[in-house]
């Protein structure tokens, strides 16, 4: 464990004189020197990445009564298990949130587990990659937070947005709208066709709160669709 370090500073070494030479001159060394701290930056988020991808697999193959290599083999038995593997395996590389790769590892863990639920499990999976803590900050006050929304019947215009969450005021319209396209929340059709709301969240958005509740504060019970 105690190489890991050393091998990063100097494979961030290598790469910084590398990109020094590419340069050219006393000034390229003087670069390639600067850009060592943003190799090893690089390095130390591959590790978390890997970190990431272990966690997923070491939990859903726990949740499914499975070693690692076990849920490795069954994810290579079909196309579908296979798909959702590479969807939720990219997912958790990706992120630095132990919240999303617990979410990520328990619905890997459902659709492995049960044939009918693996088209569910891709689709929840691939709505969890693109979410990031605004995404459901927004959701979680639209669920939780009811008698902060519109006069027009639990529905959320842009305005009663920016007032739960004005930290957040610059940025709620593309939020809305990665939070629409992935059909979280949606246009009621008798207010809808601007496509700025305002909006109200579906039973799918509660489905996906249920798996990131945690990236939300704060934390209370959130309404069961059954």
């Amino acid at each position: 464990m105690g190489q890991i370090p050393i091998l990063g500073r100097l494979a961030s070494a290598a790469v910084g004189a590398l990109l020094g030479s590419a340069i050219g001159g006393p000034a390229g060394g003087v670069v390639g020197a600067a850009a060592i701290p943003l190799m090893e930056a690089a390095i130390e988020r591959d590790r978390r990445g890997m970190e990431s991808v272990r966690s997923l697999a070491d939990q859903a193959a726990a949740q499914n009564h499975m070693t690692p290599d076990e849920l490795a083999a069954h994810a290579q038995s079909s196309d579908p298990r296979l798909n959702l593997a590479a969807v939720a395996t990219r997912a958790a590389w990706n992120t630095l949130s132990q919240t999303k790769v617990d979410a990520l590892a328990r619905v890997l863990a459902e659709g492995f587990a049960d044939q009918a639920q693996l088209d569910r499990s891709w689709l929840l999976a691939c709505t969890i990659e693109e979410l990031e803590a605004p995404h459901v900050r927004i959701l979680a006050m639209m669920v939780r937070q009811p008698d902060l929304a519109s006069a027009q019947g639990l529905l959320w215009d842009q305005s009663s947005l920016m007032r739960g969450l004005p930290e957040l005021a610059s940025g709620i319209i593309p939020l809305m709208s990665t939070l629409t396209r992935l059909g979280l929340t949606y246009l009621p059709g008798v207010y809808g066709g601007s496509g700025i709301g305002p909006w109200a969240h579906s039973e799918f958005g509660l489905e996906v709160l249920r798996y990131l509740s945690d990236m939300a504060q704060p934390t209370t019970d959130i309404p069961s669709t059954g």
